[in-house]
């Protein structure tokens, strides 16, 4: 698929300036700078890494009765995402097939108890999609209701998540996470039942790209702000026994508890969902990323809403199998949403900044031969997503 001409300026930059990413990560440099910030490039990756990839709308718990609905943006499109009377959710692009009307606004969720009505002319959809009315449609040549569902797109379900891609021709997710769906079953048992407990949206003045890059890595921690340094005191402090462990599409980092007194916040009994108590973080490709903390009795979830070449929403969302939360609970949710989170996004916000200097093109990760849970090679890995799927 070839570039559009918009992209010249684009091209020039990228062809002037040797090219250091390697298939190699303990030798190869980041991205180039401009894929975090040019506005074609940043177009383009809207049709080719995410409308191509599986993104999350929600858990299938957001939506338990007939009718609920969510919707989702992506690439320029609305996407609804619904449940069908037989315990199936379904999804379709959000515009009636007569007139091209939206049926829902975007971003609204609610119940749709006895279907879909479009608001323009009142056509109305069953849950499944299919055409129950139009008025007067009795009065017109060769109307056939059958000719008129909803276009449907692609819906997958992993662990109670709800994912959907607009690639008809995509691989299952759970043949591409191979794996991962027994790691989050293995620490998380009865994860399809969890229920949203807790939610915070940041509107960030940075690519998502950096988003994504500052969540895979750890070598940053220690050598950050204060409250990383905080952070670093959360989980054990010997780098040999945390791992970063890259798969096709996905990348988890394990690492064991540290102190239950530490400065973070406290913990007296060890995370209790199931598995264990390490600290654990697991990004799927592109955005999102699931948390486990020590101590934490919720599953975290990490994900961006791309809102422009150097902007986004970066949401984290919290799902537990109660609703009534333990103190060490609460705490971590608070210093993860109110108090960590705000240091990161600073430090990602002067990253995007520095990304335009005409002193900055790329530069070079800090990979160990030992894959340590302080390399960078998991950036790496996601770096070579992308280049995957955009220089196709």
């Amino acid at each position: 698929m070839g570039m559009s001409n918009t992209m010249s300026e684009t091209n020039i930059r990228l062809a002037a300036t040797e090219d250091r990413f390697s298939s190699d990560p303990e030798v190869s440099y980041t991205l180039a700078a401009p894929y975090y910030y040019d506005e074609a490039l940043f177009r383009s990756e809207q049709s080719r890494v995410f409308a191509q990839s599986w993104r999350f709308a929600c858990h299938r718990t957001e939506i338990p009765h007939t009718g609920d609905y969510v919707t989702l943006g992506l690439d320029n499109e609305s996407i609804l995402i619904i449940r069908y009377k037989d315990e199936t959710i379904r999804a379709f692009y959000n515009v009636c097939p007569h007139r091209a009307s939206q049926l829902v606004k975007p971003g609204s969720s609610g119940n749709k108890p006895s279907g879909i009505s479009c608001p323009y002319h009142s056509w109305t959809f069953n849950h499944d999609g299919t055409l129950r009315g139009a008025s007067r449609c009795e009065r017109v040549k060769n109307f056939n209701k059958e000719d008129f569902s909803l276009t449907p797109v692609r819906v997958e379900e992993l662990c109670g998540f709800i994912f959907i891609s607009l690639n008809i021709d995509a691989p299952s997710l759970g043949a591409q996470a191979v794996g991962l769906d027994d790691l989050l079953n293995r620490e998380c048992t009865g994860l399809e039942d969890y229920s949203l407990v807790a939610r915070s949206d940041f509107d960030v003045k940075t690519n998502w790209k950096v988003i994504i890059d500052n969540f895979i890595e750890n070598y940053h921690l220690t050598l950050s702000g204060p409250e990383h340094k905080k952070f670093a005191d959360l989980v054990s402090s010997e780098e040999h026994e945390s791992k970063i462990r890259t798969h096709d599409v996905w990348t988890e980092f394990i690492s064991p508890a540290g102190r239950p007194d530490n400065s973070a916040f406290q913990w007296t009994e060890p995370r209790n969902l199931g598995g264990g108590n390490d600290f654990i973080t697991i990004h799927l490709f592109p955005d999102m990323g699931f948390v486990l903390f020590p101590g934490v009795n919720a599953l975290s979830l990490f994900y961006t809403r791309p809102t422009g070449p150097e902007t986004c929403t970066l949401v984290t969302s919290y799902y537990a199998p109660t609703t009534e939360l333990d103190e060490a609970t609460k705490a971590g949710v608070h210093y993860f949403s109110d108090e960590l989170s705000p240091e990161d996004i600073e430090l990602c916000e002067g990253v995007q900044r520095g990304l335009r200097s005409r002193a900055y093109h790329q530069g070079r990760l800090m990979v160990d031969a030992e894959r340590t849970g302080l390399s960078e090679h998991g950036v790496h890995a996601f770096h070579a997503w992308i280049r995957s799927f955009m220089l196709d």
